[in-house]
């Protein structure tokens, strides 16, 4: 039985931003049962996509920031790194002891929200595209006011849409590079597979559904086998094979460098957001 509210979790929801990731997580509390429609609320500078969101998810919708810190418990930050500040000041008055506030603003730090919202719980998230399937995977860490049946209740809320993993906050950078921004790198190489293919003259249909489905497939084989990647490839690879052919030149070319200097690069596009 996936209804969570029978764990005790009756709680009203809010989310400031209505975008994407912000509709991936509501989405997911209501179809897992977690909560229902009318104790979700959302606010956006948009309109159009509030009265997206009401129209197609039947929830309430609030004009103001203020006025869903209000009403809600729970505060989803949805927002973009460059508008929080702004949006933290707007509802610093508003936010108390009782809310646990959650940031999935990449780059900003437990202290900084903290900072502006000192009364509340603080809660930071790292989601990642694929939560918009049931798929993703969500690090979090606790801010220094949180309570042990805070951890309890994020857990249950982001299992909603894939796995979760507490972590440290001195590794939400690299976890920004890995998870949040892997779903574009994987996207990107699959992408480069899949032109390769065309260019041999596999029409791109076919090309990219193979490549997809090969992808997908590689990930459940890890998954459910709890295989090491390197087993994988090991697997495979038979001497002087395709598969050999293939990887010795990614070892020539240097592919482990770049894949490192990637995530780097990434990780310290984090950090300067933070500063």
């Amino acid at each position: 039985d996936k209804n969570i509210l029978g764990r005790g979790w009756h709680v009203k929801i809010g989310f400031m931003g209505a975008g994407k990731m912000a509709e991936a997580i509501l989405a997911s509390l209501i179809k897992s049962r977690f909560c229902t429609k009318d104790k979700i609320y959302v606010s956006d500078v948009a309109q159009d996509r509030l009265d997206y969101v009401k129209r197609k998810y039947r929830i309430n919708v609030c004009d103001l920031n203020r006025q869903v810190a209000a009403k809600c418990d729970v505060i989803f930050l949805c927002v973009k790194p460059y508008q929080l500040e702004d949006v933290m000041q707007e509802i610093s008055s508003a936010v108390k002891s009782r809310h646990m506030v959650i940031s999935i603003a990449a780059g900003k730090r437990l202290a900084f929200i903290e900072k502006h919202l000192p009364r509340a719980r603080v809660v930071r998230v790292m989601p990642n595209l694929p939560c918009q399937v049931g798929a993703g995977v969500t690090a979090f860490c606790l801010g220094r006011k949180t309570k042990p049946k805070d951890r309890d209740l994020v857990s249950a809320m982001l299992k909603c849409f894939g796995k979760e993993v507490e972590m440290t906050e001195e590794h939400f950078d690299a976890v920004t590079a890995i998870s949040g921004s892997g779903p574009a790198f994987f996207a990107y190489f699959l992408h480069c597979i899949i032109e390769a293919g065309q260019e041999m003259g596999v029409p791109g249909e076919q090309a990219g559904m193979l490549a997809v489905q090969t992808m997908l497939g590689t990930a459940q084989l890890l998954m459910q086998r709890k295989m090491n990647p390197i087993d994988l490839i090991n697997a495979v690879k038979t001497p002087n094979g395709t598969t050999a052919a293939g990887v010795d030149v990614m070892e020539r070319r240097g592919m482990r460098k770049i894949v490192s200097q990637v995530i780097m690069a990434a990780a310290e596009r984090s950090r300067e957001m933070s500063k």
